[in-house]
């Protein structure tokens, strides 16, 4: 009785465990998975080879999931294959679309201007597009004004007017125009994004996590504490340029009052973490560099003579300037 008992409870433990193996091996990955890879450290290679491996995907790539996993600093190439699996990023080819592990629902105009803000690149607008279960985009002319005025790239208007059209000749470079030959003559370099690069266009700060900015002066404070940094890294700030940055901007604790900050002589602990985030003419991301400050934050116009211009008045603003001084020389 007892041998028959001790058989029993070793098939038994065999059973249980198949069943737990088959668990593991039907669990769907999800987009928490791809954030907690990122958390710890794991490359873009890795994360692409570990989703391609997986049997089951369930990866929302709704607008606003997109937004999380931006937030979540997950990379551009690794967010392109979670929409697309047989995407390869960087390429400039059209990949047969797979279908999505869950279909996200239409995208608007709203939609592609609010991935753009976020500092998407056209491929992962594009490739979002394409894989939206339906579309309702306004491309009349007073809408495609707006879209342009938004800085939605060109490439991505394109494939907006027309979604069923095939990658290749949307995506594909195009010449530049004669009227622009300066633009299409800059080099960009990643290890060196502003080296030579006389003039960049400023777009407004992204707020990342609205509950962690509760100063609503912060995104205008930060761009305007970046357009000075630029200036006085003697880089020009224009309209239009073949390098656009904007902030993202994590969090603002603020030490003092609002109307003392705005008036010049805020004082108090501060804290401030974003990122500085670098996109060629295309809207491209060609360099995202975190900084973070803690100390007395007091945002004010400059002050002193020519000599002095290299001298932030704010802590924050000073380690922008270092920051752009360093990607005009490389390092």
């Amino acid at each position: 009785m007892r041998r028959i008992t001790r058989v029993a409870l070793i098939f038994f433990t065999l059973l249980s465990s198949q069943w737990l193996a088959g668990q593991v091996v039907t669990r769907r990955m999800t987009n928490q998975d791809v954030k907690d890879l990122v958390a710890m450290g794991f490359s873009s290679d890795v994360i692409v080879d570990k989703i391609r491996s997986t049997p089951a995907t369930h990866f929302d790539t709704s607008v606003e999931a997109l937004k999380s996993l931006k937030a979540a600093h997950v990379p551009d190439g690794v967010i392109l294959v979670m929409i697309n699996p047989r995407a390869i990023p960087g390429a400039t080819t059209a990949v047969p679309a797979a279908p999505p592990s869950a279909p996200p629902r239409g995208m608007s105009n709203q939609d592609v201007k609010d991935l753009v803000s976020m500092g998407f690149s056209s491929d992962i607008v594009i490739e979002r597009i394409h894989a939206a279960s339906a579309t309702d985009f306004d491309t009349s002319v007073e809408a495609l004004r707006t879209l342009k005025a938004a800085h939605v790239p060109e490439t991505v208007i394109g494939v907006m007017i027309n979604p069923h059209a095939t990658a290749t000749p949307v995506v594909a470079a195009k010449p530049d125009p004669p009227a622009r030959p300066q633009e299409a003559a800059v080099q960009i370099l990643p290890s060196a994004p502003l080296k030579n690069i006389k003039a960049v266009q400023v777009d407004s700060t992204i707020v990342s996590d609205p509950g962690k900015v509760k100063e609503p002066s912060a995104p205008t404070l930060v761009q305007d504490s970046l357009k000075n940094a630029l200036r006085a890294a003697s880089i020009d700030v224009a309209d239009s340029a073949p390098i656009r940055a904007h902030i993202v901007l994590d969090e603002f604790t603020s030490g003092s009052t609002a109307k003392r900050m705005l008036v010049g002589f805020g004082s108090g602990r501060s804290s401030l973490s974003c990122r500085l985030v670098l996109q060629d003419a295309n809207g491209k991301e060609v360099s995202s560099t975190k900084i973070h400050v803690r100390g007395k934050l007091a945002f004010s116009a400059y002050e002193g003579n020519n000599t002095q211009r290299k001298q932030a008045v704010t802590s924050y603003e000073q380690k922008l300037l270092e920051e752009i001084e360093r990607m005009k020389v490389g390092g």
